[in-house]
């Protein structure tokens, strides 16, 4: 809870009213809102928000938590009055499978965003949450890494959001893959200007012999467990092809899968150090 003590004395400003109020409804960034309410506590009182850098949840019993200079603070976001404006990581996201998949887990990014008065955040990881595209365009304008497991993101009258549709905002989207879906990203002239793109679950249907006509960007393709050992070492000689060529042409994807060789796999990283892993 935040609050001010007295003694209070009436604020005189050199600007007319007007401009003053739109300063304060209308505040173009954190920092410059943050010196305004520094100044003078009159324009928090007349529009209290809260800045947060990094807003996260725990699947620990712990709940939401503000990280700031990486020290976390517990916050009862349901009990917030004033609105939120987060503006590097928004994070729902746990390393363990979450075995209670409740509507209230489910819903935890969703039931939040009421609360936000702007999301600038540059990092957004969800994961088992269902959202409406709405919301994900709230979210996801101003994003640079973005991951999302076990998501659902549906329209308004309850359909499923395609990934193309998606995709035409983000710069980073992992999703269920299929070569179907890769033929339409491909009609996206925002495809083709991706710095990289990741993707999570791929079957032994995707066609990687397609798929390589068109690299332009960094991808990282990480296959799901059920492969045919044709499947394997089709890969695997794609593997190979990438960590004897010193100087590729064009920039080969990084390929993982289960029972990929480790030895392998620890080759490979080097070259792709840049690209972001789940």
């Amino acid at each position: 809870m935040i609050y001010f003590l007295g003694p209070y004395h009436r604020q005189e400003f050199s600007f007319p009213d007007s401009v003053i109020y739109y300063m304060i409804k209308n505040p173009i960034s954190p920092k410059i809102y943050e010196k305004l309410i520094k100044c003078c506590k009159y324009f928090f009182s007349k529009n209290p928000i809260i800045i947060i850098p990094c807003l996260k949840f725990d699947h620990d019993g712990n709940g939401w938590k503000v990280v700031r200079n990486e020290t976390s603070t517990k916050i009862d976001v349901t009990n917030v009055s004033n609105k939120l404006w987060i503006t590097n990581e928004l994070s729902v996201y746990e390393d363990e499978d979450t075995t209670n998949e409740i509507p209230f887990i489910l819903n935890l990014a969703s039931s939040v965003i009421p609360k936000f008065y702007k999301c600038d955040v540059t990092e957004l990881t969800l994961k088992k949450q269902n959202i409406f595209f709405t919301e994900y365009l709230m979210l996801a304008l101003n994003v640079k890494v973005l991951a999302f497991v076990d998501v659902i993101v549906k329209n308004l009258d309850g359909t499923l959001t395609s990934v193309e549709k998606l995709i035409e905002i983000t710069e980073d989207v992992p999703s269920p893959p299929s070569t179907k879906t890769f033929e339409e990203l491909l009609k996206l002239s925002h495809f083709f200007t991706l710095e990289i793109f990741i993707w999570v679950g791929i079957s032994e249907g995707f066609d990687i012999e397609k798929f390589y006509n068109y690299i332009k960007t960094k991808f990282h393709l990480c296959f799901d467990d059920q492969l045919s050992d044709e499947y394997q070492n089709f890969l695997e000689s794609i593997i190979n092809e990438t960590i004897e060529t010193e100087k590729p042409e064009y920039q080969p994807p990084f390929i993982s899968y289960a029972g990929m060789n480790l030895e392998k796999y620890e080759k490979l990283e080097p070259i792709f150090a840049e690209i972001f892993y789940f």
